[in-house]
């Protein structure tokens, strides 16, 4: 790792680059190929793997940070006209002339923008995730039917294709539902939070793709050499996992810099500070209705066709893992990005105004059950949650040291104070109530 990151950047220069990301398709802002380029190495991967097809097609599918995505229709091989009157001679009462040609199967393409090595475990761990949350759920998640773990091929990475689900992004289909369908959504989801929930953990991480039944260690941050993204997870309680992780960012990226906050917040973490459950709990991570697929059923019904990327799956503590999906009730928060802006609290607890709204949050509520409630409204629950993942990863960027600075100020009472001495920054004074800032 080089030179330790300061708090250098300014919010200025954040929301300039933001600004400017907005302009640009994911692809172009990880420097990927152009879809038109893409295409043809693409089509020529799937004819390699579907040599007997009929026809290929392909679909550009919006992508997240993680994951380039391409959508493959796959027309099998036409069945001849013996076999097929064969088959429609055996169905009695069929009316119709049988058709000689089968539907299209569906697949999803999933390219890793940035595989860590080794590669097995990243491109393994969605597939080993699903596997297990299949165990866990009665609502669908997506099938894996190829992994590749080499670059060697007509598309220059590796990939993992994975049967494509039915339904529509839940956040599109929200729009065209009426109140008695989304309260039907709101009972779905505490339905799939609760399942989720039925089974625990000894210890925090992924689940080992090269045997589910270990949960692989965070990797914990090392310099000069590379993390060990191998390691085994230990059993520990959240509270000394969490205060580990942070003296082992004190040790290794602040190299004991007075200015990192990483000391002072695992004063802040006592035996009880994160509630009173110490289990693991297998989450999703990013459960928004952008990775839910729905349809409707009726006028008063929906169902819940698919679960889908599982990148992000890990046994997490309870008060991270029991995060309340407050979309539902502020469903015009996510729609303009403000659900998810980079900020302490979101007041996902908070009554909502519109009774509408408060229809939907009742609903979830008494679905999901009073023991799960007691953990994600936990007094300053969302703090917690930010410096749980301050200790997973790291002081990454301007919005991090704030939050970091946030978090000190909330549950402590007063500002962190720091010298920070360098280019770009300002000299500060410790002291109760001197608030921090950045020039």
């Amino acid at each position: 790792m080089s030179e330790p990151l300061s708090p250098a950047s300014t919010d200025a220069d954040s929301d300039k680059s933001s600004s400017i990301a907005l302009n640009l398709t994911l692809t172009e802002q990880y420097c990927g190929e152009p879809f038109e380029e893409f295409e043809p190495k693409a089509k020529k991967l799937c004819e390699s793997i579907w040599p007997d097809a009929k026809r290929i097609e392909l679909e550009r599918i919006p992508g997240g940070s993680c994951h380039r995505i391409v959508a493959i229709k796959v027309l099998p091989e036409a069945i001849d006209i013996k076999t097929a009157t064969s088959i429609w001679r055996k169905i009695k009462g069929q009316e119709k002339q049988p058709r000689y040609q089968t539907g299209f199967d569906n697949y999803i393409l999933r390219i890793p923008r940035f595989p860590d090595p080794p590669e097995e475990l990243t491109l393994h761990h969605e597939r080993v995730a699903c596997e297990f949350a299949e165990q866990l759920l009665t609502f669908p998640v997506p099938k894996t039917v190829k992994v590749c773990l080499v670059s060697e091929n007509s598309i220059g990475n590796p990939y993992v294709i994975q049967e494509r689900m039915t339904g529509q992004p839940l956040d599109d289909l929200w729009k065209t539902l009426n109140q008695q369908q989304r309260l039907c959504a709101a009972k779905l989801l505490g339905k799939i939070l609760r399942e989720l929930a039925a089974t625990t953990a000894p210890a925090a991480g992924k689940i080992d793709p090269r045997d589910p039944t270990r949960i692989l260690a965070p990797p914990l941050p090392s310099h000069p050499v590379r993390p060990n993204m191998t390691e085994l997870a230990q059993p520990m309680k959240p509270a000394e996992l969490l205060r580990n992780r942070l003296a082992a960012w004190t040790e290794n990226h602040a190299r004991h810099e007075p200015y990192f906050p990483y000391a002072e917040l695992a004063k802040l973490i006592k035996d009880d500070t994160l509630g009173p459950d110490d289990n693991y709990y297998f989450c999703h991570g990013d459960l928004y209705p952008r990775n839910i697929l729905a349809e409707v059923v009726d006028q008063r019904r929906i169902k819940i066709t698919g679960i889908i990327d599982w990148d992000l799956a890990a046994f997490a503590p309870a008060f991270v893992a029991f995060e309340a999906p407050c979309w539902l009730w502020k469903m015009e928060m996510y729609e303009t990005g403000e659900l998810e802006d980079e900020k302490l609290r979101i007041g996902a607890a908070d009554e909502p105004v519109r009774d509408e709204d408060r229809q939907l949050k009742a609903a979830f509520e008494e679905t999901v059950g009073d023991d799960w409630l007691r953990i994600a409204y936990w007094k300053d629950v969302e703090v917690l949650r930010w410096i749980w993942r301050i200790g997973m990863e790291g002081l990454g960027n301007s919005t991090y040291w704030r939050m970091a600075d946030a978090a000190i100020e909330a549950l402590s009472g007063r500002a962190f104070g720091r010298e920070w001495g360098r280019g770009g920054t300002k000299t500060l004074k410790s002291g109760s109530g001197t608030k921090a800032s950045r020039i």
